[in-house]
């Protein structure tokens, strides 16, 4: 009768075991897009650099090229000086191959000069390029025919690229093979770093959950059995189950303090070493230590979030409403969110309107967590623009306002994304970025002070979350 414990163990390995997949498949996928990306670049000013310097003197010998034998044009007396030419030019650089190829296709030099006369027609990359548009592709290389030497086992980034002339037509095809095998590599690693510390974090958490179900599993098998044979016993089993509910409240916030503080260590250092306080970082580095970032900033939140709502659930949650500065609230907002915002490469802007009083009534615990849970949420799910936390003066009302650039919330989960647990159909709250709670807690505590939030958004325009809470001015009170 009694599967409270087998249900939990059940549902609660697969959620963590599908949220550490998850956070590791989507650190991968946007890892790899960065990797993609930062490679394509420098092998687009590969071959700038390569139309400026050596391009003049290929130029003459590509359109001599179409009328020699292939052994003529392999035993070319030009091939040896180009070959000079490119590797200084290449000297230090992670480039394992170049190609050069004629607008009819022919392969005119390589640094494997097996491959010159080969015609490349039928490759899609090479079309590409010649109709002015980047081709690149990330492969896996068991054996690779390099510079000066077989290399073995590499992560190849190869790209085809239009070489431009002086008049700005296209002349030409760049094929260059770029050795990403440290950088994929690296990459491995710190998935793999991510996803472990994120599994021993979820394992923790498990076996601490599954004692207090087992305890709360059992305490209801006592009180069942109990009532079943002697009423008596009825105000027993309550007060072992009440005692129960302390223990998991003393455990959880003892859990909290366990688990922030080396998610704070974390994020800390990971700080530290954005700034460069240990030395200097490169591109590469600096994007990492962003993805550090931001998936311990989405691990805190976690925590915070599990926490409130535990404690509205009680029933029990009493307002602590004193004087607070909202221009304090903003800037300890700020303070947080800058590092979400940073680590995903868009804006955070905070405004409070001159009406608006130096200081109010409220409580500032969960002030703060109403503006935290709203702009957390803006900055995990905008890709690209700025995300605003704006304080406003309304008649005898103030508000919290929240906008973004994202993607914007279908009309349909309106409604449903207030609820504990819920996400819109485009995965505005919950996912992998989140357990669902944030919008919930929102909306608890905004009626709690007996305010109220409204929501606008367009898809494809962003959202804005409006909370309207009771304007109660402090006068002359320091904050």
């Amino acid at each position: 009768m009694f599967r409270l414990q087998r249900y939990f163990t059940i549902t609660s390995l697969i959620a963590f075991i599908l949220i550490a997949f998850l956070l590791g498949y989507f650190f991968r996928v946007s890892a790899t897009a960065d990797l993609l990306n930062a490679s394509e670049s420098k092998n687009i000013a590969l071959t700038q650099s390569f139309s400026n310097f050596l391009w003049p003197e290929f130029a003459n010998f590509v359109d001599q090229a179409g009328e020699l034998e292939v052994k003529e044009l392999q035993n070319h007396p030009r091939i040896d000086e180009l070959y000079a030419l490119v590797a200084k030019q290449l000297n230090g650089l992670t480039v394992v191959k170049i190609k050069v190829y004629d607008m009819n296709g022919l392969t005119v030099f390589s640094t494997e000069k097996a491959q010159i006369g080969d015609n490349k027609l039928d490759n899609a990359g090479y079309l590409s390029a010649r109709d002015g548009v980047v081709a690149s592709e990330l492969t896996y290389r068991d054996t690779f025919s390099a510079f000066e030497q077989t290399i073995e086992d590499r992560n190849v980034f190869s790209s085809y690229l239009p070489i431009y002339g002086p008049s700005g037509e296209i002349e030409g095809v760049f094929e260059v093979y770029d050795d990403v095998t440290p950088l994929v590599e690296h990459l491995d690693e710190t998935q793999r770093n991510i996803v472990i510390g994120v599994s021993l974090i979820l394992a923790i958490l498990y076996i601490i959950l599954f004692v207090i179900v087992h305890r709360a599993d059992r305490i209801i098998r006592q009180q069942y059995n109990t009532l079943r044979e002697k009423e008596v016993d009825l105000r027993q089993a309550r007060d072992e189950a009440l005692a129960a509910s302390k223990f998991k409240s003393r455990l959880l916030a003892n859990v909290s303090h366990d688990m922030r503080t080396p998610i704070s260590s974390i994020m800390g250092y990971a700080e530290m070493l954005e700034v460069e306080f240990y030395g200097a970082v490169n591109d590469k580095q600096r994007q990492v230590i962003r993805d550090i970032l931001r998936s311990t900033g989405i691990l805190m939140d976690f925590v915070s979030n599990l926490l409130d709502q535990a404690r509205i659930e009680s029933g029990k949650l009493e307002l602590a409403e004193k004087p607070v500065s909202p221009q304090a609230l903003v800037d300890d907002v700020a303070a947080q969110v800058n590092i979400l915002a940073r680590a995903k490469g868009i804006t955070f802007a905070a405004e409070i309107a001159d009406d608006m009083p130096n200081a109010l009534v409220g409580d500032r615990y969960w002030l703060r967590q109403i503006m935290m849970n709203l702009v957390s949420n803006a900055i995990k799910f905008t890709d690209n623009g700025i995300v605003r936390l704006s304080l406003l003066r309304e008649d005898e009302n103030w508000l919290i306002q929240v906008s973004d650039t994202g993607a914007g919330i279908p009309e349909d989960a309106h409604e449903r994304i207030f609820s504990a647990f819920e996400q819109g159909s485009n995965g505005y709250v919950g996912s992998a970025q989140g357990a669902g709670l944030g919008l919930s807690i929102v909306k608890e505590m905004s009626s709690l002070m007996d305010g109220k939030i409204d929501l606008d958004s367009v898809m494809g325009s962003g959202t804005i979350f409006t909370v309207t809470l009771p304007l109660h001015v402090v006068e002359s009170e320091a904050v």
